[in-house]
């Protein structure tokens, strides 16, 4: 509203800058892939992978959508990894270069306001294979040779010499440059968090350790079996394998086969409502029952469908497919 009509309005541009905060970056690593039905092309193959917690790789390869578990022993795959929390002041960085002290992951320390980016450190073994990453600024950093502004340079961690303030966003650096590269360089890239298996040989708090074997090799202690995994067929029905889960794999399946399903959670909890398939949702009628078993039923007869909940609503069995289950969400009138 203007006092005066004869005013003309003032008119200003507003620049807005959409960031997304997980990143794809392409890798090449062994795994077991798993195709994923009822996917048409390569944006739905990776929102449904974005979209899984379960999912750290896809793949959209000759019209398919592949979704890939980390293995050792698995084929080498190229594919996209999803990198969670992609913003610069909590995302680490994959710096690729010839000398082997130089590589390796950074992680940030710290916004850096005097260069406008962000101070990241790579711990080495010894303090002399500590280094710092940062963009370079000849008004704060002087000019250094083979160095534009803008670009990353890479400096000794030096304790003598630098000073870092790093909740002030002030830093100081004054270590040895090892290198400058350019700032879109190929060689710096979003980190993929890793996820190692867990220490089974520490001993800590005067606990004995956990130590698995796989029976299958002569070397022992050399095994950790994750819950999702089968039990591989050349261990038999020797210890750690039990009883009843050496029963529940059918004869000469090769593992091979789909388990029965088993219980989550029970009470007024369900998958959340994305998850839902399409023509998901069945209820009871006069001339068809929907008990728990018919519910597993067109649970097996849909391809997509991997979880399925049955229960009373609004006082009538009902019967909801889903694709996925990342997490639970209370519906009260649910029994």
């Amino acid at each position: 509203i203007f006092p005066d009509a004869s005013l003309a309005p003032i008119h200003a541009g507003l620049s807005v800058e959409l960031l997304d905060n997980m990143c794809w970056i392409s890798q090449t690593f062994r795994g077991v892939p798993t195709e994923v039905s009822s996917i048409t092309s390569p944006a739905q193959c990776r929102s449904n992978c974005r979209m899984s917690f379960a999912c750290s790789h896809f793949q959209w390869q000759d019209g398919k959508c592949y979704r890939y578990r980390v293995d050792p022993e698995g084929d080498e795959a190229v594919a996209f990894a999803k990198v969670t929390g992609c913003r610069a002041q909590s995302a680490c960085l994959q710096v690729s270069l010839s000398m082997w002290y130089q590589s390796g992951v950074y992680c940030p320390i710290g916004p850096d306001i005097l260069r406008g980016g962000v101070v990241y450190r790579k711990d080495g073994t010894t303090p002399e294979e500590t280094v710092l990453l940062s963009t370079h600024r000849p008004a704060a950093d002087g000019t250094e040779v083979d160095c534009s502004d803008g670009d990353w340079i890479l400096r000794r961690a030096d304790p003598t010499r630098d000073y870092m303030v790093p909740e002030h966003g002030h830093f100081e650096l004054g270590g040895t440059k090892l290198a400058c590269l350019p700032a879109a360089s190929s060689n710096v890239q979003f980190a993929v968090a890793s996820c190692p298996g867990p220490n089974l040989t520490a001993t800590t708090s005067g606990l004995q350790a956990m130590v698995v074997d796989d029976p299958s090799t002569s070397e022992l202690a050399d095994h950790w079996l994750h819950p999702c995994d089968c039990i591989p067929p050349a261990w038999g029905i020797e210890p750690p394998v039990s009883p009843e889960a050496f029963e529940a794999v059918p004869p000469k399946s090769s593992n091979s086969f789909i388990p029965p399903p088993f219980e989550i959670v029970s009470g007024q909890f369900v998958c959340p409502a994305r998850s839902t398939l399409l023509n998901g949702v069945h209820f009871e009628t006069d001339t068809e029952a929907m008990e728990r078993d018919d519910c597993e039923a067109r649970c097996k007869d849909e391809p997509g469908c991997n979880f399925f909940w049955h229960g009373t609503q609004q006082g009538a069995n009902a019967c909801r497919l889903f694709d996925s289950c990342d997490y639970l969400v209370r519906e009260l009138g649910l029994e």
